[in-house]
């Protein structure tokens, strides 16, 4: 470019190199310096070894040429290409130019997105392997036999309760190597590795994660495990801390009806809140029932329990079936008493949480629960009046006590199992 410069009789003024950087924008350094010395009127003309040197994008080519650079009286030529920006036949030629110039610019990214799915579904990897696996043939992830237990252990010990600090600690008294041949471990480092799915046999795409062809270190359950304690070691604001109420009536008994795990409350940018599967909140992807609003599933929830509580009017199998009686029976005389008014609340919340504690001893031991009918008759009688006049948190202690497991089906209707 300088020889020709020189052979044109130009003066070179200044070089614009931005060296290693992509032609896909004008968000450039090199690039912004020149379009300052253009207002600056301190050049007569600019000269590109290329068209898409100065940028792959039409729009932005045809902005320098026709917004900054023709009205300032500043020509553009190419020391490669032939046209004059001076006639509408040379516009019209550097349109058809840039044309091509980001069609290439887009064949380049669509080839190397479809190579890098295809190493991805073959289980090649880019970048630092993480740590627990090494590269083996061709280029396919596989477990380090050094390293890939001291994973399992680092997911146990967080299963465990253990702090990201204790961890640490741990992993450094126990001569743990650190990643990418670091002396030290770091509560970061651990962090990263507590939440990396590259672990499930997945690697991060711009769509999200998706199965890659590498060999999974643990099994889901174990990296759900992990995060529910990472999660429950947190204390952040709106996150109910020990000895409080959730503010959703059935967490604790929800489950979805298609995967089995847990559904958890969640509120969302505009204050709505619904029941969501664990998959969701943990990986991003649809599952079951999706978002189920919470008004709507706590009225139908509770328009279920009532109606199943009426429906027990026979008497349970006779299997070891006292200490399962006189349990419900208690139940059943606490429900009474909360419609009486008799009993005030903390009795209530305490003496629920007593039975329920019993009850599930009692299940533990594989007693199976026998209500008498006329016990049962006796609590859906009253159950619609205590429900409709209870708190939250009363509902929340009737549930709890009342009910075993609630699953949601594909259409957000809920299943009730109850105790016993």
């Amino acid at each position: 470019m300088e020889a020709y410069a020189l052979s044109q009789g130009w003066q070179v003024a200044n070089v614009y190199a931005d060296e290693g950087m992509s032609g896909k924008n004008l968000e450039r350094e090199a690039v912004q310096r020149l379009i300052g010395d253009v207002h600056a009127a301190l050049l007569d003309v600019v000269l590109v070894w290329r068209l898409d040197r100065l940028s792959r994008r039409q729009r932005d080519v045809l902005h320098l040429i026709e917004d900054v650079f023709t009205p300032r009286g500043v020509g553009f030529r190419s020391a490669t290409e032939s046209f004059d920006t001076t006639s509408p036949a040379g516009m019209a030629m550097v349109g058809m130019l840039a044309v091509f110039a980001q069609l290439e610019r887009a064949t380049i990214i669509e080839r190397s997105t479809m190579g890098y799915r295809q190493r991805l579904s073959q289980g090649k990897w880019a970048g630092a392997a993480p740590y627990g696996y090494r590269y083996g043939q061709g280029g396919v992830l596989e477990p380090d036999a050094d390293t890939v237990g001291w994973v399992r252990l680092i997911y146990r010990q967080a299963i465990d309760g253990a702090s990201l600090d204790r961890i640490v600690a741990w992993l450094t008294a126990e001569g743990a190597p650190p990643p990418f041949g670091r002396r030290y471990w770091h509560p970061s480092t651990v962090n990263i590795i507590l939440h990396n799915r590259a672990y499930l046999g997945e690697r991060r795409t711009r769509d999200g994660w998706m199965k890659s062809g590498h060999t999974a270190l643990l099994d889901e359950q174990t990296w759900l495990d992990a995060q529910d304690a990472i999660e429950g070691r947190r204390k952040g604001p709106g996150r109910p801390r020990r000895g409080e109420v959730s503010p959703y009536l059935l967490t604790g008994v929800l489950f979805c009806g298609e995967c089995g795990s847990r559904m958890v409350g969640h509120k969302s940018s505009n204050g709505l809140r619904y029941y969501i599967c664990d998959r969701i909140k943990r990986r991003g992807h649809r599952c079951g029932p999706g978002y189920v609003r919470v008004e709507r599933l706590d009225e139908a929830v509770a328009a279920a329990f009532i109606r199943a509580v009426h429906s027990q009017d026979t008497p349970a199998p006779r299997r070891r079936r006292d200490e399962f009686a006189a349990i419900d029976a208690k139940i059943a005389r606490l429900v009474a008493a909360i419609e009486d008014g008799t009993l005030p609340h903390d009795v209530v919340r305490d003496r629920l949480d007593q039975l329920q504690r019993q009850r599930a001893q009692a299940l533990r031991e594989r007693a199976p629960s026998a209500t008498t009918a006329e016990q049962r008759r006796t609590m859906a009688a009253g159950l619609p009046r205590v429900w409709a006049a209870a708190t939250h948190e009363e509902r929340r202690e009737i549930l709890q006590a009342l009910i075993e497991r609630i699953d949601v089906d594909a259409s957000g209707n809920p299943l009730l199992r109850l105790h016993g």
